[in-house]
This record gives C-alpha cells, structure tokens and sequence, in this order.
C-alpha cells in the first residue's frame, strides 16, 4: 500500500513514487527530533499537501516540526508540496486542549 494519498487518477506514476519518496524522508526526520513529542508526529501525503498530524505539549514544539519538515522538503527539491498542520493538536500540562 503507498504511504503517499494522492489521487492515481490525476497523478503519473512517477510523481506517486516521489511523494512516497518525500513522505518517507519527512517521518524519518521527524523520527530523528530531539523532542519526545515531534518523535510521535505522523505525516501523509494527499494531492500534494504533506498533513503533519499528532499531539504536542505545546505550540513551541508544533512550530519546531513545521520548520523540519519545511527543511526537508527544501533540502529534497520539493517546495512544491504544501503543508498541513492542523491535524497537530496542542495540549497543555494539564492536558486541557489550548
């Protein structure tokens, strides 16, 4: 199964293979983060838009995993992709949702 989303109908073959390929270098460095949290973050791709999705104890930690996934993707030639961040929830020390 392919961890990229975009619709086969209106993508070639060869852009699926370089979502998947994006996809991939974006969860592994999310799985390099020095923070706990960022190491939990998901990410999928849908019609070009990269969806970052998780819990996060704070919007300082949700901002860090913005700024390495853009750093990935710039680093990947792959400005092109959007990003979304709104499947990352903020959660605060008392666990109330911000």
């Amino acid at each position: 199964m392919s961890t990229a989303l975009i619709s086969k109908t209106k993508c070639s073959k060869a852009a699926h293979a370089f979502a998947d390929g994006i996809v991939a270098r974006v969860r592994e460095e999310l799985r390099r983060s020095s923070y706990a949290a960022v190491r939990t973050f998901t990410c999928e791709c849908h019609c070009g838009v990269l969806r970052i999705t998780g819990q996060s104890p704070s919007f300082y930690l949700k901002q860090k995993a913005v700024s390495l996934v853009v750093r990935c993707l710039q680093s990947n030639g792959a400005e092109i992709f959007g990003i979304d961040v709104n499947g990352i929830s903020v959660k605060g020390p008392c666990n109330a949702t911000l």
